[in-house]
Protein backbone atom coordinates (compact mmCIF):
# COMPACT_ATOMS: atom_id res chain seq x y z
CA UNK A 1 0.00 0.00 0.00
CA UNK A 2 1.25 3.33 -0.79
CA UNK A 3 1.80 6.05 1.86
CA UNK A 4 -1.76 8.38 0.04
CA UNK A 5 -3.91 4.98 0.74
CA UNK A 6 -2.39 4.60 4.21
CA UNK A 7 -2.88 8.72 5.22
CA UNK A 8 -5.97 8.80 6.23
CA UNK A 9 -5.85 5.81 8.78
CA UNK A 10 -2.79 7.58 10.41
CA UNK A 11 -4.70 10.71 10.43
CA UNK A 12 -7.32 9.09 12.14
CA UNK A 13 -4.65 6.62 14.47
CA UNK A 14 -3.49 10.19 15.35
CA UNK A 15 -6.77 11.95 16.13
CA UNK A 16 -7.79 9.39 18.42
CA UNK A 17 -4.14 9.33 20.46
CA UNK A 18 -4.56 13.10 20.74
CA UNK A 19 -8.12 12.72 21.96
CA UNK A 20 -7.13 10.07 24.26
CA UNK A 21 -4.41 11.62 25.67
CA UNK A 22 -5.61 15.17 26.15
CA UNK A 23 -9.36 14.21 27.29
CA UNK A 24 -9.14 10.58 28.82
CA UNK A 25 -6.63 11.24 31.53
CA UNK A 26 -7.90 11.45 35.19
CA UNK A 27 -6.22 13.35 37.86
CA UNK A 28 -2.72 12.56 38.81
CA UNK A 29 -1.55 11.56 41.86
CA UNK A 30 1.50 12.80 42.93
CA UNK A 31 3.60 9.75 42.76
CA UNK A 32 2.47 9.70 38.38
CA UNK A 33 3.73 13.57 38.13
CA UNK A 34 7.08 12.23 36.72
CA UNK A 35 6.35 9.38 34.13
CA UNK A 36 2.52 11.17 33.12
CA UNK A 37 4.05 14.21 31.89
CA UNK A 38 6.76 12.49 30.19
CA UNK A 39 3.91 10.36 28.75
CA UNK A 40 1.66 13.77 27.73
CA UNK A 41 5.47 15.17 25.82
CA UNK A 42 5.64 12.06 24.21
CA UNK A 43 2.23 11.33 23.12
CA UNK A 44 0.91 14.88 22.61
CA UNK A 45 3.51 15.26 19.70
CA UNK A 46 2.40 12.33 17.35
CA UNK A 47 0.33 15.23 15.47
CA UNK A 48 3.52 16.81 14.58
CA UNK A 49 5.58 13.56 13.80
CA UNK A 50 4.81 14.64 9.92
CA UNK A 51 7.20 17.47 10.38
CA UNK A 52 9.72 16.39 12.41
CA UNK A 53 13.52 15.71 11.39
CA UNK A 54 14.57 11.89 11.30
CA UNK A 55 16.98 12.49 14.63
CA UNK A 56 14.19 13.96 16.51
CA UNK A 57 11.66 11.12 15.66
CA UNK A 58 14.57 8.85 16.50
CA UNK A 59 14.76 11.03 19.93
CA UNK A 60 11.36 10.53 20.75
CA UNK A 61 11.43 6.64 20.11
CA UNK A 62 14.44 5.95 22.27
CA UNK A 63 12.24 8.27 25.10
CA UNK A 64 9.42 5.91 24.42
CA UNK A 65 11.58 2.91 25.13
CA UNK A 66 12.73 4.65 28.63
CA UNK A 67 9.22 5.54 29.72
CA UNK A 68 8.16 2.26 28.93
CA UNK A 69 10.61 0.77 31.72
CA UNK A 70 8.29 3.21 34.19
CA UNK A 71 4.92 1.98 32.87
CA UNK A 72 5.74 -1.11 33.55
CA UNK A 73 6.09 -0.33 37.16
CA UNK A 74 2.29 0.02 37.42
CA UNK A 75 0.09 -1.60 38.76
CA UNK A 76 -1.33 -3.93 36.20
CA UNK A 77 -4.51 -2.35 35.25
CA UNK A 78 -3.03 1.07 34.34
CA UNK A 79 0.21 -0.49 33.08
CA UNK A 80 -1.98 -2.66 30.43
CA UNK A 81 -4.10 0.85 29.75
CA UNK A 82 -0.59 3.31 29.36
CA UNK A 83 1.33 0.66 27.78
CA UNK A 84 -1.23 -0.05 24.80
CA UNK A 85 -1.39 4.04 24.36
CA UNK A 86 2.67 4.20 24.44
CA UNK A 87 2.11 1.63 21.83
CA UNK A 88 0.09 3.49 19.29
CA UNK A 89 2.43 6.46 19.81
CA UNK A 90 5.46 4.44 19.05
CA UNK A 91 4.22 2.53 16.17
CA UNK A 92 3.59 5.89 14.25
CA UNK A 93 6.26 7.48 15.24
CA UNK A 94 8.40 4.89 13.94
CA UNK A 95 6.15 4.79 10.92
CA UNK A 96 7.07 8.38 10.18
CA UNK A 97 11.05 7.90 10.83
CA UNK A 98 10.47 4.95 8.31
CA UNK A 99 8.87 7.15 5.91
CA UNK A 100 11.34 9.81 6.67
CA UNK A 101 14.66 7.98 6.21
CA UNK A 102 12.97 6.71 2.45
CA UNK A 103 12.12 9.89 1.78
CA UNK A 104 16.11 10.98 1.84
CA UNK A 105 16.99 7.77 0.13
CA UNK A 106 15.34 8.74 -3.04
Amino acid sequence: MGYCRLAPFYALLIILTVGIVSNGAPAEPAGEVSWRREFDALCGQVENSMSMTAEELRSYLQRCTLLKGEIEKLEPTQRKVYLKRLEMCQKLLSYMLERSLQGEGK
